[in-house]
């Protein structure tokens, strides 16, 4: 928690170059405390899962995509269970972080199913867009390994 600790308060865009080159490490050494973490402490759930997200994101800018699937799909569980009423910005970016990077590491079927639930959760059309596009990529690149 003491690693926790250098990055509170910090979860911002400076955040992504001051701790860049240690963030795997933060977040793995936190994934690994994680069971001492209180469910009724929120906060502290959502700080950790933006953690993740960061994490989630410099392992897909380097084309690591199954590792952001594991740090987004990590960061994704310490969401509440109402996450989509009580986290509407979150959720929507993690789902889609979490459906590009399933769609990155070929799991098609994976992707298309959080697209779908992301889909069904968004509040507009514009929310909507960047979910359809990679799905009619996803369905295309689907019906192309069919033939």
């Amino acid at each position: 928690m003491s690693l926790y600790s250098t990055t509170k308060g910090k979860i911002v865009d400076d955040i992504l170059y001051s701790i860049s080159d240690i963030v795997f490490s933060i977040v793995d050494q936190i994934k690994h405390g994680i069971d001492n973490l209180e469910d009724g402490n929120l906060e502290l759930r959502i700080d950790i899962a933006k953690l993740n997200e960061l994490a989630g994101m410099k392992a897909a800018n380097c084309s690591d995509h199954v590792t952001s699937r594991s740090f987004l799909t990590f960061g994704l569980s310490l969401l509440p269970n109402d996450h989509w009423k009580s986290h509407y910005d979150l959720s929507l970016r993690f789902s889609l972080r979490l459906a590009k990077s399933c769609y990155s590491c070929g799991d098609l079927e994976k992707a298309q199913c959080i697209l779908a639930e992301t889909l069904g959760q968004c509040h507009s059309l514009e929310d909507k867009l960047p979910g359809n596009a990679l799905l009619a990529r996803s369905e295309s690149h689907h019906a192309c390994l069919d033939f």
